[in-house]
């Protein structure tokens, strides 16, 4: 019979049930996760009830007490400091981990491991424990990404959080446990006074320090006496006594017993509970099992059965169709250009066109930096083209290439076309024009609904000025004065922010602008999931594997705000999506339809806007895009053919102005009057094909074999609460491979690169989504919603009276 505890170097699994301890800490950190039943948390300030496939961690020498609510199951973890110090290279040993009070950040990928992890119990007995450790490690490297405290910590100073100082003298503690410590040392390294250390120590956890001191190395003495075979003497040692008298001594005062006596008592009793362990291990192993088949039917996507009250509904706000990125702002002075985005505009109903590089060479606003003559006729051809299609310019002044990328280090073209501004007076003399200059042509009140935005390029060396005594900081704070003194009712904002790159910066910046009385009304940042590489002195972009990362960015961000003190700052994510490259056939499939609606779901009601990546093929055009798709990152194709990710943006546009529920595949809105509408969507992670290719080396006829699996889902949904006897018309509207693909329909040329103008016509007449319809009574109160979603199919379900 398998044991349910596996001790491993630096870790420790048990897999529990019913368990009810009291109040205690350790020197591990600890995570908890429930498989079933419900588990009461109880740490110094909080209360939590955990419930099945929750998770909490506790931090190291973090009291808590948990007892169980009924029959449960948890799988517990435990993480040595010695283990976090060989992977953990900034010294920072804090997380916050809670699924019960963090909704901002998602807990499917630690949910997985940990599901893995028990699965590990249910199945063959192993030979060695490297499953366990790799699971282990995994889990660990998820928690360091996602789920580590930010912040200084390390200083001890007004306005740090307390329990951040507390956890930094924990840290010290349990890796300096074995040599000697010195209060006098730490307080030195926290720029404080050793009595001051000492007060402030004694008032957060009610223990002096050296007291404190005596119980980690018990704790880790304790451990040594039960799981090995040293001697008094040598644990006396290696846990930092100065000689076994004094351990023995210590030891005895607190557990009024000898560690000979202690280590023999406790481990008869451990034979004791491991053989009543033995006699429930069955029922154990059910519990796991059924865990087990529930996730197996997950992980197939075979059924998901839903039942929703339609009677609770909230508004909400759509944030996806606010802002369309259009590119640089010379792009509009084209009149195809022009065609797509008033197309694009008309038909999802965007608000706002994003455009940079307004102060580009190709507008040619001045002769020369000396030249103080400004010409903004061409600028005003842009202005005047967007105004007259009822949409409001969002203007970003960065300063930013026009060029496309076509794999993680290799562009398609590049060329720098902002005019470069020898210092800060030059800046301000032209941008100072500008802003009197659209006040004057189109009003006051016209300008002041525009957003007006001061993004940095996250490239090094790509600050607005060339003169290095210049700062970012100083030039916002001065052009959002400006703008505020002028229209004062304007949206201004910045800064661009990659959140996994510029974290600090961003923090800094917004002090910046606290202490100058110029807080940005948004905060906007771009989410790829990509890390920036430096190798052979080159900067570049690499993939990142973790089908959060994007999501994961956009919740920090708020998270960080918030935690900053700039909780009324907006988020605008002005730019994300799956790929950064403008050659990825996954651009022009089902997928990014898919992807679209699931980051949509995923991000509900965090970020106040989000613009996706981008808004026509046309703008990053070149020598090699004589096909009808090329894997560009458009809505629409050169030749204006409709995506799959054009009808995922529209049916969101179409949701109902009410929010009902929402699921892991499914959005349900309602319009009033029992009209409801319901997204559903079949979305597929990558598999490690992806990330072995580059991405604009995809074989555009086997794209099927990029992802994990390609089942089809099938989501029945019981709609509770609707009216008796009502006979209801449901109309569905679906895109998948065979229907509002131009992958798909393109297929039927065999790809072929040279088509005829009415083949041209007929793919772009024939790439739309099939619309089904069928009618239904009410019965019981309840109208019954079935539907089949192939891989990546997304659908829109119109549910309305038959009058």
């Amino acid at each position: 019979m398998k044991k349910n505890i596996s001790s491993m170097n630096g870790m420790k699994i048990q897999v529990l049930r019913n368990i009810k301890e009291k109040r205690h800490f350790h020197p591990e950190i600890e995570i908890i996760f429930v498989v079933s039943g419900m588990l009461c948390v109880d740490t110094k300030d909080s209360h939590y009830e955990l419930s099945k496939k929750d998770i909490i961690l506790f931090n190291s020498n973090n009291y808590h007490k948990v007892e169980y609510i009924g029959d449960t199951v948890i799988c517990r973890v435990y993480i040595s400091y010695k283990m976090l110090a060989q992977v953990v290279n900034n010294g920072n040993y804090i997380f916050y981990c809670n699924s019960v009070s963090d909704k901002a950040n998602s807990y499917i990928e630690l949910q997985n491991i940990m599901k893995r992890i028990v699965f590990s119990y249910a199945g063959q007995e192993r030979q060695t424990e490297c499953l366990r450790y790799g699971l282990v490690f995994e889990l660990l490297d998820v928690l360091i990404e996602n789920f580590q405290k930010n912040g200084d910590c390390f200083k001890y100073k007004k306005g740090n959080k307390e329990n951040e100082q507390i956890q930094y003298i924990i840290n010290y503690v349990n890796l300096n446990f074995q040599n000697s410590i010195s209060l006098s040392k730490l307080a030195q390294e926290m720029y404080t006074s050793t009595s001051t250390l000492s007060r402030f120590f004694k008032n957060q956890l009610g223990i002096y320090f050296g007291d404190f001191v005596n119980q980690v190395r018990l704790n880790y003495a304790v451990k040594d006496l039960l799981e090995t075979d040293k001697t008094i003497t040598k644990i006396a040692v290696d846990c930092g006594f100065s000689n076994a008298s004094i351990f023995s001594k210590t030891f005895q005062s607190t557990y009024d017993m000898s560690p000979t006596l202690y280590r023999k008592q406790q481990l008869m009793k451990k034979d004791s509970l491991e053989e009543s362990l033995e006699l429930d291990k069955e029922k154990l192993r059910q519990e796991i099992n059924l865990l087990q088949q529930e996730e197996g039917k997950k992980t197939l996507s075979e059924e998901i059965n839903v039942q929703v009250s339609v009677k609770e509904e909230k508004n909400y706000k759509k944030f996806w169709n606010i802002v369309l990125n259009a590119g640089a702002s010379h792009n509009l002075i084209l009149a195809n250009v022009q065609s797509h985005i008033s197309y694009l505009v008309e038909h999802l109903n965007f608000k706002y066109v994003r455009i940079w590089n307004i102060f580009s060479k190709k507008l040619m606003i001045q002769r020369n930096n000396n030249d103080f003559n400004y010409n903004f006729n061409m600028v005003d051809i842009i202005l005047d083209f967007l105004i007259s299609n009822d949409v409001k310019p969002f203007i970003d002044f960065v300063k930013k290439p026009d060029c496309a990328i076509k794999a993680e280090d290799e562009t398609i073209y590049y060329e720098e076309d902002y005019i470069d501004f020898d210092n800060m007076k030059q800046w301000n003399r032209m941008f100072e024009n500008f802003i009197l200059h659209i006040i004057k042509r189109y009003g006051k009140e016209e300008v002041e609904g525009w957003k007006y935005e001061f993004s940095l390029d996250v490239r090094p060396n790509r600050f607005y000025i060339k003169d290095d005594n210049e700062s970012f900081e100083e030039l916002f704070e001065h052009s959002f004065k400006f703008i505020k003194k002028h229209i004062p009712r304007a949206e201004v904002g910045g800064f661009g922010a990659v959140i996994d790159l510029n974290s600090d910066k961003l923090l800094d910046r917004l002090k910046y602008c606290k202490e100058k009385e110029c807080i940005p009304d948004f905060v906007s940042i771009i989410c790829f999931p990509y890390i920036q590489v430096e190798k052979s002195n080159k900067v570049f972009t690499k993939r990142i594997t973790s089908e959060f990362a994007v999501s994961n960015q956009v919740k920090k961000a708020r998270n960080n705000l918030d935690e900053y003190g700039f909780k009324k700052c907006k988020l605008y994510v002005t730019e994300w999506n799956n790929s950064l490259s403008s050659r990825n056939y996954l651009n022009d499939s089902c997928f990014r339809g898919a992807y679209v609606a699931k980051m949509i779901n995923e991000l509900w009601d965090i970020p106040d806007l989000m613009g996706i990546w981008m808004g026509s093929d046309l703008v990053s055009s070149h020598y090699d895009t004589s096909r009808i798709a090329n894997g560009a990152s458009g809505i629409i194709t050169k030749d204006k053919i409709r995506k799959p990710v054009y009808y995922a943006l529209s049916f969101l546009d179409r949701m109902g102005s009410k929010f009902i529920e929402k699921g892991e595949n499914y959005i349900i809105t309602s319009n009033g009057g029992n009209s409801y509408y319901i997204l559903c969507f079949n979305y597929k992670e990558y598999n490690c094909n992806y990330y072995l290719q580059d991405e604009d080396n995809l074989d555009i006829s086997e794209l099927s074999e990029l992802f994990e699996n390609n089942d089809d889902l099938k989501l029945n949904i019981d709609l509770i609460g609707m009216p008796e006897n009502q006979k209801f018309i449901i109309k569905k509207h679906t895109v998948n491979k065979e229907y509002g693909s131009i992958l798909g329909q393109w297929s039927k040329f065999q790809y072929e690169k040279d088509i005829e103008g009415s083949d041209l016509k007929y793919l772009s007449e024939i790439c739309i989504p099939n619309i089904t319809m069928e009618k239904q009574i009410v019965k019981n109160e309840v109208l019954q919603i079935y539907t089949i979603l192939k891989s990546h199919e997304i659908s829109l379900i119109h549910i309305y009276e038959d009058n």
